[in-house]
Formats: structure tokens, C-alpha cells, sequence
């Protein structure tokens, strides 16, 4: 069987080709010249298509003789809205038509979107679903909307949307970051108390994967998280203690303070063409209060049952970066 999978240098899409090679599949990825795709270039059961989206013959070669797509390609943190459409949007447009013209056999095209496409809920009580209006606040969550409507519109295989929420696991840079903090005795967050969703990458990988022999997800979007709602005081407090910090300051940093700071990185930002995640638009994310969505679905018809919630996750991932000498 021939799975292809793009962004298979990214964060998520390392862990997708992981779980592939180790399930026995024949892969097919899409990379850039100038990407890294760390301890798998020499698998016999990897082929390697070197080029970008904007490439018609280069597409076609690609999602030809694929039995299923994984599309986990795209940016998360751009310099323009601009970048986030072409990114997110025209890449995943220029992927379908591809299929449409060249591959009309795919048994599956998976589509890696987002929360942010969903956008956030109103209470604590009131988790987002999946047959909800979409109301993104970001140009990240617009572009994935933009993506997801446009499969929905015009692809011509059955396809299958997931919407994850903060993901996190071993090779995760941002989660990192959030440790080194904690281990200087830190933990910076928006003032007044937030909550959010998260996912361990594995067990959004693993259902992933299963979803592909599961005809029941055809022609669905799902929301994927552990199934808990975090508050930020307290994955502070379990990191605190995950890393024995007598001394642990939660930073409680007002958006009247973070407005001019994230004005001027995204200047920086865009004068030396780099992207970072601290921009204006990821400010619109972080003054929402929740970030939760319901599970109901995927649980009732995929049997998703998540084995890591933050609790056993965190340490998994802390040995990691320890062991990997990421601190």
C-alpha cells in the first residue's frame, strides 16, 4: 500500500512516517531541497519527490499510484497573511487539483487542519463540535478554513478532515520552550486564567493512521484533544512540580503589555523575512480565554481513546529533551 505524506519534515509529519514505516507501508513524501527529514532518508521503503507545490509536473508525480495522502504541509507562524493563504491555502488547492486530474482512484485524502479553523468556544461549558459555524480569529485558522472548504468543494476522492488542538511530543520546538522556561523557574502566560485542549503526538498520529481502514470517516471533520480541559494555572503547577522547582513564577503578562512587544517582533519579523510565532496574529488567539472543543465524535465513531494526557505526556516528552540534550 502507498501512503503519501507531506510536511514529513515537520514536527507531526516526522511522527506520521514513524508510525507508517513501522506499520509496513510503502511512503511517498513531498519535501523541499532544503528541509530535514532526520534518520529516514535512507529507508528503502521511502520515495522522495524534491520540489514545492507550485510545481504542476512535479504534483503529478507525486500523488500518482497512491493508494492515500496525509497533507500535514504548511506553516504555522508567517511573516504576512499573505504567506499563511499561500502556505496553507494554495498549496492544499494546488494538492487537490492534482488529485482531481491525476489520481481520481485515492482511496483517501487525509488533512491535517486545526482548532483555529474552528475557532474558540464562548464558556467552559460550551465545547466547540464540529457541525458548529467556523469563526477563526487568525489569518493561520482563516488559511486552514480556506483549505478545509475548498476540499470540501471540489475534491473529487473521499477525504478526511482533522482539527487537533495544541499538539505536543518529542521533537515539538514550541513545547520546548515552554520547559526551558519552567526550568528556569518561569512560566509566562496572559493574564487572567485561560483554558485550552491539548493532544500527545502519538495518539493523534495513531488515529491518524487507523482512520485510513475506517470508512466511517469519510467525508467527516473531526476535533482531536485527550478529552480534558486545561487551565493554564494548572499545567503551570504539574510542571512545576514535574521539574521540582522550589521556586516557580507564573508570569501573568497583561495583552496591554504583550500588544506593543508582539508589534515590534512582528516588525523585526517582517524587515528580516523570518517568521515568528510571536505576531499580531497569534495575539488574537491568545486573548480568547477558551480554546475547547468536543471529543464526543471522534470517540463515538472512530473508538478514539487517547493514551496520554498531560499528566503521563509531560514526563514522556521532559525525558525526551533531556535525553536529546535539547536543554
Amino acid at each position: 500500500m502507498n501512503i503519501g505524506v507531506t510536511g514529513a519534515s515537520g514536527f507531526i509529519g516526522r511522527h506520521i512516517v514513524d508510525l507508517l514505516l513501522t506499520s509496513g507501508y510503502n511512503i511517498k513524501i513531498l519535501r523541499r531541497k532544503d528541509s530535514r527529514v532526520p534518520k529516514i532518508q535512507d529507508s528503502k521503503k521511502i520515495k522522495v519527490v524534491y520540489g514545492d507545490y507550485s510545481n504542476p509536473d512535479l504534483l503529478k508525480d507525486f500523488v500518482s499510484e497512491l493508494d492515500y495522502l496525509i497533507h500535514c504541509g504548511g506553516v504555522i507562524k508567517a511573516v504576512s497573511k499573505e504567506d499563511f493563504i499561500k502556505g496553507n491555502f494554495i498549496s492544499t488547492r494546488n494538492l487537490v487539483d492534482a488529485i482531481n486530474k491525476h489520481n481520481k482512484t485515492l482511496k483517501r485524502f487525509i488533512f491535517l487542519s486545526s482548532q483555529s479553523a474552528q475557532g474558540p468556544s464562548i464558556g467552559k461549558n460550551n465545547l466547540r463540535k464540529e457541525d458548529d459555524p467556523p469563526e477563526p480569529v487568525s489569518w493561520y485558522g482563516k488559511s486552514k478554513l480556506m483549505a478545509e472548504n475548498y476540499i470540501i468543494n471540489h475534491l473529487e476522492v473521499p477525504y478526511t478532515i482533522f482539527r487537533p488542538s495544541s499538539v505536543y511530543g518529542e521533537g515539538d520546538r514550541e513545547t520546548a520552550r515552554f520547559f526551558k522556561y519552567a526550568k528556569a523557574g518561569l512560566f509566562p502566560i496572559p493574564a487572567g486564567e485561560k483554558y485550552i485542549n491539548l493532544i500527545y503526538v502519538k495518539d493523534l498520529t495513531d488515529i491518524i493512521v487507523k482512520s485510513l481502514q475506517q470508512e466511517v470517516a469519510e467525508y467527516k471533520i473531526y476535533f482531536v484533544a485527550d478529552g480534558i480541559n486545561y487551565s493554564l494555572s494548572e499545567i503551570a503547577e504539574f510542571l512545576k512540580n514535574l521539574l521540582k522547582k522550589k521556586y516557580f513564577i507564573k508570569l501573568n503578562i497583561p495583552l496591554t503589555f504583550m500588544t506593543p512587544v508582539f508589534s515590534i517582533t512582528e516588525l523585526f519579523s517582517r524587515l528580516t523575512k523570518k517568521a515568528t510565532m510571536l505576531n499580531m496574529d497569534k495575539l488574537k488567539e491568545l486573548r480568547e480565554k477558551y480554546w475547547l472543543g468536543s471529543t464526543e465524535k471522534i470517540e463515538k465513531e472512530l473508538g478514539f481513546k487517547p493514551q496520554y494526557d498531560v499528566f503521563r505526556g509531560f514526563p514522556v516528552v521532559y525525558k525526551w529533551y533531556k535525553e536529546n540534550q535539547w536543554f
